[in-house]
């Protein structure tokens, strides 16, 4: 903040430069929206980050001012600017991962599936199996089919080949009776993934 600060007082100081045109219209438009809507403080993500480049460019401007001649000086005021700027992008890095992975909204999205269907493909003695999946998620394990021959995609709209495994999306669009085991992911709200049937060996 504080170095925001600095750089509207050098937006505020400096004049006639295109610079400093385009950030204070941007400023000025986006007002009237944060006005109407505070909870749009995200779009003044841009400006606020040109603002402290400008409070940077200030601190360097005014030490490269007080010893104009001094390379030891100059380069001694480098270095808790350094340690300054490091610090903000490490620590802005790590809020990113962390928020990224460990964020409830976005956590729901990632999706465990593939890695549970994996381990029903490597079991051992297992036979040939049948993928009943939604209209939606067809192409993505289509991918997968490719790449292990016992495998068979099919939708709910294909019933000539005895089912194996159906997915919770193609379960909820039919009645298959009750399954052999349910293949659920602790990690996900809607637990449970696949329904296992399995075939009648005569």
């Amino acid at each position: 903040m504080i170095l925001i600060v600095l750089g509207i007082i050098r937006l505020s100081t400096t004049k006639y430069t295109a610079r400093s045109y385009i950030i204070s219209a941007w400023v000025l438009l986006l007002l009237p929206v944060l006005i109407i809507n505070p909870g749009f403080t995200s779009i003044t993500f841009v400006p606020a980050m040109l603002l402290m480049a400008m409070g940077i460019s200030t601190l360097l401007r005014s030490w490269y001012q007080l010893f104009p001649k001094n390379p030891y000086a100059r380069i001694a005021g480098l270095l808790p600017l350094t340690i300054l700027v490091g610090g903000m992008f490490f620590t802005g890095l790590e809020r990113y991962v962390y928020n990224y992975t460990n964020n409830p909204t976005v956590a729901a999205y990632f999706s465990h599936d593939l890695k549970l269907l994996n381990k029903e493909l490597v079991a051992k003695d297992r036979p040939a199996i049948t993928l009943l999946v939604g209209e939606q998620e067809k192409p993505f394990y289509d991918i997968v089919a490719r790449h292990n021959k016992n495998l068979t995609v099919l939708t709910p709209t294909d019933t000539s080949t005895p089912l194996t495994i159906i997915s919770r999306d193609a379960y909820k669009m039919g009645e298959f009776g009750e399954p052999n085991k349910i293949v659920t992911d602790p990690l996900t709200n809607a637990a449970d993934r696949f329904y296992i049937y399995k075939r009648d060996q005569k």
